[in-house]
């Protein structure tokens, strides 16, 4: 601003001297004219060379100040535009001076305009991108810190920190293996994969580091699914497996007697007979088990959902239990009052749920022990309870008991091929519903589901 001052006093200067020139010519012209003395012409040409040279001086300081003062205006634009304020743009105190300096300026900042907002969609755009991936990826510069880190990554990784631009990758994530992959990768200059497990998360990721120019790029596959989906393959078949061994055995040995000449003796070979019906049952039981279980699974299964009485169901069920109950004495109730709202489901699924729930109750019931049925209700929902007196359920089995083929003693092959609970759950989630299990050891075990009321 100096600057432009400066030069404003030098051309009003400029332009003063130019004038005083010209009236000390005019001056010198009259003494020549009237060489005795300047006289009134003189005078009268001296006053007025004076107020022009004060006009012109006074005209010319402010010409120039205006044009200073537009191309300061058009200067402190230029700098809002260099810290990134595009939204100003000058438009007073133009002169022509300026102008074609003015349209350049403005043209430019929009250009500017476009260009960052150009950047800053795409930039939202790859953040949104990133943030939405399934796979962690993570972007190490040449120093070992992190210039770029995903949600995934930070969920895999277990950082909470927010903070971690800039940060060391060894110190929010804490595994050696990850740490010496980048490391390797970095100094080699080449593409590395590695699978690793991460124990602190329970989780198995493949991760793969890739050399850049000015650094690294790591990104994590999370392979925890994939692992969990083969070890319950592998279960599964080696359960069914387990499960169809010992009825196929039964029938091969007892056919093999009968060959050998058991068939001769009625009684035996009733008995055989009996047996092998019983392993056939069996076997039948565990492939309609499987084969609804993989129904349920699926999602394929198609309700026929009424509004039903929970407690005519309930009574159904537990009626074709009484012989059961009067063998075993077990004392059998169903305590539902009319109170209990009608319930959204179709009947012969719930009946199923309940069958398994009472025929495993009954197994865990000891002589003279006690099965009672009861509901209670809100505003969405009606909660089934079915408790007994067994001998109750330890903690450590109670996350896994509606799993695939869990069981609680395996030991005992008699209680079931661990198919039911498993089916009831999925049963009550096909409803809209939940299942639960509350059990103490010495106190008896209590199974609940929800059902949706009637609308």
């Amino acid at each position: 601003m100096k600057l432009f001052k400066s030069l404003a006093w030098r051309v009003s200067l400029s332009h003063s001297v130019v004038v005083a020139l010209c009236v000390f010519s005019i001056l010198i012209v009259g003494l020549i004219v009237e060489p005795d003395g300047i006289g009134e012409i003189g005078l009268t040409i001296g006053l007025v060379g004076v107020l022009a040279i004060t006009l012109s001086t006074v005209l010319g300081h402010l010409l120039v100040r205006r044009t200073v003062v537009s191309i300061k205006e058009i200067a402190d634009t230029a700098k809002n535009f260099s810290s990134g304020d595009f939204s100003q743009t000058s438009t007073s105190l133009v002169t022509d001076d300026t102008h074609d300096l003015l349209i350049a300026i403005n043209l430019m900042a929009q250009a500017t305009q476009t260009v960052v907002n150009d950047m800053s969609g795409e930039r939202n755009k790859l953040s949104a991108v990133l943030n939405t991936m399934a796979d962690g990826v993570v972007v190490i510069n040449k120093d070992g810190r992190i210039s770029l880190m995903n949600q995934a990554a930070q969920l895999m990784l277990d950082i909470r920190r927010t903070d971690v631009i800039g940060t060391a990758l060894v110190e929010i994530a804490r595994n050696h293996e990850l740490q010496s992959l980048v490391l390797d990768s970095i100094k080699t200059k080449e593409l590395l994969q590695l699978q690793i497990d991460l124990l602190h998360q329970r989780r198995l990721v493949s991760a793969i580091a890739t050399p850049l120019d000015d650094g690294l790029l790591l990104t994590l596959h999370d392979l925890t699914q994939f692992r969990q989906l083969e070890t319950t393959r592998r279960e599964f078949v080696s359960n069914v497996s387990h499960e169809l061994r010992s009825p196929i055995t039964s029938i091969k040995s007892l056919v093999e007697t009968l060959s050998d000449g058991a068939l001769e003796d009625r009684n035996v070979a009733y008995d055989f007979l009996s047996r092998i019906e019983r392993d056939v049952v069996r076997m039948e039981s565990l492939v309609s088990e499987l084969l609804e279980l993989s129904i349920l699974e699926s999602g394929r299964a198609i309700l026929d959902l009424q509004p039903v009485s929970i407690a005519t169901i309930a009574t159904e069920i537990l009626d074709g239990f009484k012989d059961t109950g009067i063998s075993q004495n077990i004392s059998l109730s169903v305590t539902i009052g009319d109170e209990i709202p009608i319930v959204s489901c179709e009947s012969s699924k719930i009946g199923q749920v309940f069958t398994n729930l009472i025929d495993n109750a009954i197994r865990s019931t000891p002589s003279q022990g006690q099965i009672s049925i009861y509901a209670e209700f809100d505003e969405r929902y009606v909660t089934i309870r079915i408790s007994n007196t067994g001998d109750g359920i330890s903690p450590e089995h109670l996350p896994h008991l509606f799993e695939r083929f869990y069981k609680v003693d395996r030991s005992r092959h008699d209680q079931g091929i661990g198919l039911g609970l498993s089916i009831v759950k999925h049963i009550v989630l096909a409803h809209g519903g939940q299942v639960y299990v509350d059990s103490e050891l010495g106190e008896g075990s209590t199974f609940s589901f929800t059902l949706p009321r009637a609308s």
